[in-house]
Order: structure tokens, then C-alpha cells, then sequence
């Protein structure tokens, strides 16, 4: 469904960050990468302080790196049931930088704020409507 999703509502040329980026790709035609996140965190935190460095720092680098889209599934490395995605879904729903345009039991995607779009509350449908 999520990838159906983007395929149907995201324009050609628009890119998206998700941890299984080459499946993104292969299922969508969209420019994927998945998140260069440090790695030290995942080593000497626990899994859920590690969870949570993900879901914190995630949005940022998808904004820095231009990215318009995230999408998280239940099959990541970190996140790997509902109920994760699920905690995921509930931290990530007070980030300003994100917000959520689909779901389903499986996956959310959010579109995020461009670095320009940093001064607004979230991001619209089309970030260019996003009133200031």
C-alpha cells in the first residue's frame, strides 16, 4: 500500500528517504536513499534509546538531504513490529517538521519541510501553499 501510495501522489522527480531504499525504488521509479545515520548509537545504547535517536534524528536528515519523503515500515532495522511503529508514529507526531499523509498497519509516510520551509508550523500538501 505505501508504495502504491507514493507512486500514485508524489510527482516523478521527487525524492524519498526509507531504510529499504533500493525496494523503494525498484516498486516506485522514485529516487530513494535510505538514512545515513551514525551508527555508534545503535552499539553502545539499548534498543530503545537507539529507536528513539532514529525517529529523533531521521526528519532532520531527510530535510537536510532535500528529500520531500519519509517513509517507515515495520520491517526496519529498528523498527520491527506494529507496536514500534506505532511509538514511532507517536513521537514523530509532535515533530514540526513532519507530517503524516498516509498510513496503513505497515508503513506511514510524511512529507517533510524543506530547510526553507523551516519557519512553518508543518508542511502542507504542496509545501509551496504553506502559509507563513
Amino acid at each position: 500500500q505505501a508504495y502504491r501510495w507514493i507512486g500514485e501522489h508524489s510527482p516523478p522527480g521527487v525524492a524519498v528517504m526509507a531504510w529499504h531504499d533500493s525496494l523503494l525504488y525498484l516498486k516506485t521509479g522514485r529516487s530513494a536513499a535510505s538514512p545515513g545515520l551514525a551508527t555508534t548509537v545503535f552499539y553502545v545504547a539499548d534498543r530503545q534509546k537507539a529507536l528513539e535517536y532514529y525517529i529523533e534524528e531521521t526528519p532532520r536528515l531527510v530535510s537536510a538531504q532535500q528529500r520531500r519523503y519519509l517513509l517507515l515500515t515495520n520491517t526496519e532495522f529498528l523498527i520491527g513490529d506494529r507496536q514500534e511503529l506505532e511509538h514511532a508514529r507517536a513521537f514523530l507526531a509532535i515533530n514540526p517538521l513532519v507530517r503524516e499523509v498516509h498510513s496503513s498497519a505497515d508503513a506511514v509516510i510524511y512529507e517533510i519541510a524543506r530547510p526553507a520551509d523551516r519557519g512553518c508550523h508543518r508542511p502542507s500538501t504542496r509545501l509551496s501553499e504553506t502559509s507563513h
